[in-house]
């Protein structure tokens, strides 16, 4: 699970759920939306203070892979659909991008792993085989 402090405070998390989707907690009392002609055809969702996510936003910014397809409310927030890998068709955390793995095989990191990743000095020789460290730091 990765999370997000906004400029206001909130805290809003994501967390892979078992379809492969993210789930997106947090406070959307304030928030704004954008659709095209249908209101329950969401393609942008933007919260108080942030942060603003719509169709194809890349969530590598909070750490996870893939780009937004599509919304579906839930009690908690938003289910974040996310298209699959276009090289694998994985819908995953990835150590290596697929292009850059041979094998094209996924390897999950733990939060245990990625916690140990963002703590490691920016010189540490991992972060050159692992490029979401600048991602995880904002360095």
């Amino acid at each position: 699970m990765m999370k997000y402090k906004n400029r206001y405070g909130d805290i809003f998390t994501f967390e892979v759920n078992e379809r492969g989707n993210i789930d997106w907690k947090g406070n959307f009392e304030y928030c704004s939306f954008s659709y095209v002609d249908d209101p329950d055809d969401l393609i942008m969702i933007d919260p108080s203070g942030g942060p603003y996510i719509d169709i194809g936003f890349n969530m590598g910014q909070f750490g996870l892979v893939g780009k937004v397809a599509g919304f579906i409310p839930q009690e908690y927030g938003y289910e974040l659909v996310i298209e699959p890998c276009d090289v694998c068709g994985g819908k995953t955390h990835h150590k290596l991008t697929c292009q850059n793995n041979p094998n094209k095989q996924h390897k999950v990191l733990s939060p245990k792993e990625l916690d140990k990743l963002a703590s490691l000095p920016p010189t540490h020789p991992s972060h050159k085989k692992d490029r979401r460290y600048k991602r995880l730091t904002n360095k």
